[in-house]
């Protein structure tokens, strides 16, 4: 079969209106970061690549196998510029999350601290995030199936059957197989993309109010107010002849797919919008400009070239359900051993608690806007401004040449360090040598010593010439010989034949002396 042919193809981008997390079972953990109390900011670094000196490393594994996490925590923190130099991602946090890291640095956390990271991609050492296409393509199929659904006569269907039953079948029978979305990734390494918020779990029945009221989890989330800040492309091709895709129910456009997307996700809006109405006043004010900024850019809804979107975890069932009346709804759990209920609204919702200095409330997850082929305008980009007068962006946190120079400190003190230890160690076995060498001087004769002291003169010395003191010395050493005990005789032949040659010592009368007298020596009998 000949490939589908591509019909459309278009530049897509997405800017997010409220925290993002799409998870990639990665996580942060007190064993991977360090953290910079004054700042507020998180370093994830990868252990293994970090040159640690030989007496930190032994310091780090006498307290990995006795000691808590908690102590592994303070160990890198008494080494921040050390461990932030090496990381690979950088990361504000908000003073809720804060308050738990002083907790764990003091030895007072109950369980260990893991922070799930979303999803991201590695270059030149640092960590991106980035929004799979695959999670735009989902979104888009819970739209088709919905409006499938609602213009189709078949009811009491299970999950399971709705590809077949709405839309003709999986893989290379669905409409879906002729949509291609490629990976968003960043459009600027401006700001720092990401945060760690914390996650509250709410009853529907309780207004969305910053309080004490619950525990948060904490993750990393993308942070909203960020203008067009990925960019990817998405692909919409024709039905070949032989295909077995139902064609007359097929997208004719990508237009259509963005019309058919933002009515599903507009709905869910505005359904959702009345549990937020009851909520602080910061919150609610982000409610109330998301309301005005899609109402403004409702002829671009219109015309297909934008449609709003949820993404990522805590995004709420209902986003991902289809909402007709003999359907499956969300499956609420009662409790253990009781059977579940069907509802058309979930009984709690997650939200994400961002406690800065500017911005201390909750707001909901996963909210953003996709736009097609995206021209100049205003309307987002100043909403994006004035967010972010309330939730910062962080800057660039990564000064990338500063980092490289630090750790090009780094390295030249790790070498240093080593240079250190290896003198230390020459030194330690100079010393024992030398000490090895005084116990066994200890144990010779006066007549062995006073040839082994000679003997070290003699090594260390080009030549030995007739005339000089060192000489002389092995005269009256060879001469005082010939009255020595039969073994000690021999030890002064041994040891100073070798040097007759190589030193030089058979220079001269008294050289020949010295041989003559070496060879007498030898024969002692």
């Amino acid at each position: 079969m000949r490939n589908n042919e591509l019909f459309e193809k278009h530049s897509v981008v997405l800017t997010l209106l409220a925290p993002i997390h799409i998870g990639c079972e990665d996580e942060y953990e007190p064993t991977n970061f360090v953290v910079d109390h004054s700042k507020r900011l998180l370093f994830f670094f990868d252990p293994s690549l970090v040159p640690l000196t030989i007496g930190q490393r032994d310091q780090l594994g006498n307290i990995a196998k006795s000691a808590s996490i908690s102590s592994i925590s303070r160990f890198y923190n008494s080494h921040l510029d050390l461990f932030s130099a090496f990381a690979s991602s950088v990361i504000p946090y908000d003073s809720i999350a804060g308050k738990t890291i002083e907790k764990l640095l003091q030895g007072n956390i109950e369980k260990d601290l893991k922070i799930p990271r979303t999803i991201y991609t590695v270059s030149s050492s640092l960590a991106t995030p980035y929004i799979p296409g695959s999670s735009v393509k989902g979104g888009i199929h819970t739209a088709y199936l919905d409006r499938m659904a609602l213009s189709s006569s078949e009811t009491g269907l299970q999950n399971k059957e709705l590809d077949e039953k709405l839309l003709g079948g999986k893989m290379d029978q669905s409409p879906m197989k002729l949509i291609s979305i490629a990976d968003f990734f960043q459009t600027s390494n401006d700001v720092s993309r990401t945060r760690i918020v914390g996650a509250k779990r709410l009853n529907v029945k309780d207004a969305p109010v910053l309080s004490s009221k619950g525990i948060p989890s904490f993750l990393e989330a993308l942070v909203p107010g960020q203008y067009r800040a990925f960019l990817s492309e998405i692909s919409l091709k024709s039905p070949n002849p032989e295909d077995k895709v139902n064609k007359s129910i097929a997208y004719k456009s990508v237009a259509q797919i963005l019309k058919d997307l933002h009515r599903f996700n507009y709905a869910q809006f505005k359904e959702q919008s009345s549990y937020w109405r009851r909520a602080d006043p910061l919150s609610k004010r982000w409610l109330e400009s998301v309301e005005k900024l899609l109402a403004s850019l409702g002829p671009k809804f219109e015309r297909g070239e934008a449609a709003l979107i949820r993404l990522g975890k805590n995004s709420g069932a209902q986003n991902y359900t289809i909402r007709k009346p003999g359907f499956p709804h969300i499956k609420s759990m009662k409790g253990k051993g009781l059977p579940p209920d069907y509802v058309n609204t979930p009984k709690s919702v997650t939200c994400a608690v961002l406690n800065n200095s500017r911005f201390q409330g909750l707001l909901p997850f996963g909210w953003a806007l996709l736009e097609l082929d995206p021209k100049k305008e205003e309307l987002i980009r100043n909403w994006c401004t004035e967010l972010n007068d309330k939730i910062p962006l962080s800057r660039c946190l990564f000064n990338v040449e500063a980092k490289k120079n630090k750790v090009k400190l780094l390295e030249k003190r790790e070498q240093a360090l080593r240079e250190q230890k290896q003198q230390q160690h020459a030194e330690e076995e100079k010393r024992a040598r030398e000490e090895e060498e005084a116990r066994e001087m200890a144990k010779l004769s006066d007549n062995l010593r006073r040839l082994k002291e000679i003997v070290k003169e003699i090594e260390k010395t080009p030549k030995v010439l007739p005339g000089t003191e060192l000489h002389k010395k092995v005269v009256l050493l060879v001469e005082s010989a010939l009255g020595w005990e039969k073994e000690e005789k021999q030890c002064v032949a041994s040891a100073l034949t070798p040097y007759i040659k190589i030193k030089e010592l058979s220079a001269g009368d008294a050289g020949r002396k010295i041989k003559a007298n070496l060879r007498l020596l030898k024969d002692t009998k």
